[in-house]
C-alpha cells in the first residue's frame, strides 16, 4: 500500500536530488520500522511543544 501511494505521488514529477533522498529515507527506512517511527514522532512533538513556549514567550513581551 505504502509503496502504490509513493508511486501515484511520484509519477511524472521532476524532483531534486534532496527531495529524492529525503523521499527514499522516509519510505524505506522510517515507515517500515515501528521504533523508528516512536522516536520521530516524540522527537516531533518535543520540537513543536518548543516552537509554541517560544512563541509564547515573545508573545508575552
Amino acid at each position: 500500500m505504502i509503496g502504490d501511494a509513493r508511486a501515484i505521488l511520484q509519477r511524472n514529477k521532476k524532483q531534486t536530488i534532496r527531495v529524492k533522498m529525503l523521499r527514499k529515507g522516509v519510505f524505506d527506512q522510517l515507515f517500515p520500522r515501528q521504533d523508528r517511527m516512536e522516536k520521530v514522532t516524540g522527537l516531533i512533538g518535543f520540537i513543536s511543544a518548543a516552537a509554541f513556549r517560544r512563541l509564547l514567550a515573545k508573545s508575552d513581551s
